[in-house]
């Protein structure tokens, strides 16, 4: 007679700061090799080093970094927004309402590049539209990357690059974008273009 299966462990709710930290790595540039923090909750799916590393090299082909002026919104750990800044970006506007993972990964590497503010993504306007670069990296199923990139105009510079993630069963690439390139990893789906 076989055996009844294992019940499934209880998961206990914590919030992305007190989650276990997962770790990851600066992948290139002057911070190459580098640990960082990665939380996980049920809230929080940070991007797996893998899929970092094939949207740098889809943006290689397509954008210099080096001298990018960059924007990471909803950026949880802000893995995103630091690998920019080791490849060569000369600022990162890092925008989440909880901010404390990618304050500490920021203090860790001494990112003197960093600015990191404390906001909602859709209330955060820039002083200025100046980003060449923008990641958007929020909830699933939050309708959130579509009216982000709604208000592209307010948070970037005209013909600025966007990555950015979704489900899988989302509907890219968004109205308006140009030279969008999609790819998926798993449940992620990943959409490159600008606007």
């Amino acid at each position: 007679m076989p055996k009844p299966p294992k019940p499934a462990p209880k998961k206990s709710p914590q919030s992305a700061h007190n989650a276990l930290p997962l770790k990851g790595r600066i992948i290139s540039g002057m911070w190459k090799g580098r640990v960082i923090k990665l939380a996980v909750n049920e809230e929080i799916r940070p991007t797996k080093d893998r899929v970092r590393a094939a949207v740098f090299n889809m943006l290689g082909t397509r954008v210099d970094i080096t001298g990018a002026t960059v924007a990471d919104v909803c950026c949880g750990s802000g893995a995103y927004g630091l690998e920019a800044l080791s490849r060569g970006g000369v600022a990162c506007d890092f925008v989440d309402t909880d901010v404390r993972l990618v304050a500490e990964n920021s203090a860790a590497l001494k990112a003197e590049k960093a600015r990191i503010i404390t906001s909602d993504a859709q209330a955060w306007t820039p002083a200025k539209p100046v980003a060449t670069l923008v990641f958007c990296d929020p909830p699933y199923q939050s309708g959130l990357a579509r009216k982000l990139w709604e208000r592209r105009a307010v948070i970037s510079a005209p013909q600025a690059w966007w990555v950015i993630e979704v489900a899988e069963e989302d509907d890219p690439p968004f109205e308006g974008m140009e030279e969008a390139v999609v790819r998926v990893y798993g449940k992620t789906r990943v959409v490159i273009g600008r606007g």
